[in-house]
């Protein structure tokens, strides 16, 4: 059994933050790539939308006593060999670790081209994510 309390708080946080990230998508490129302010909040907001990806992982793998993982990507691999996530979506989402880790430790060498493209495409994998796991624990 799952206990929800915590898992619920993370996915109202993420919810919150998708709805910050959606409300950037009617940005264009140009303007985009040319306000700094826009784009250090996006980076942020995408920053904290993975690590709370990563924590509700987390917190499923722990309650459940599923494999321990050894990296952040590996706890999408994990949700996905115990059928709580589909397997496609795994491999997005351990992407998208990979990414916060960019975005975290080598922020010096950001793409604002690669950001804004993460932003317009990757969104809809969070939110698919974020149903995987509603789903899975109730």
């Amino acid at each position: 059994m799952v206990d929800k309390t915590v898992i619920e708080t993370l996915i109202k946080e993420l919810k919150t933050t998708l709805d910050y990230l959606k409300s950037k998508l009617s940005i264009s490129e140009d303007e985009y790539l040319t306000n700094i302010d826009i784009q250090a909040a996006v980076e942020r907001k995408l920053e904290v939308a993975i690590q709370l990806s990563i924590d509700i992982g987390s917190q499923i793998i722990s309650q459940q006593n599923f494999p321990y993982p050894n990296t952040y990507r590996e706890i999408f691999s994990i949700l996905s060999s115990q059928k709580v996530i589909p397997n496609e979506l795994a491999g997005n989402l351990e992407k998208m670790a990979g990414f916060r880790n960019i975005l975290v430790h080598d922020y010096v060498m950001i793409d604002s081209k690669e950001v804004y493209r993460i932003l317009h495409n990757s969104l809809t994998d969070i939110e698919q994510y974020l149903k995987s796991i509603v789903e899975y624990i109730t």
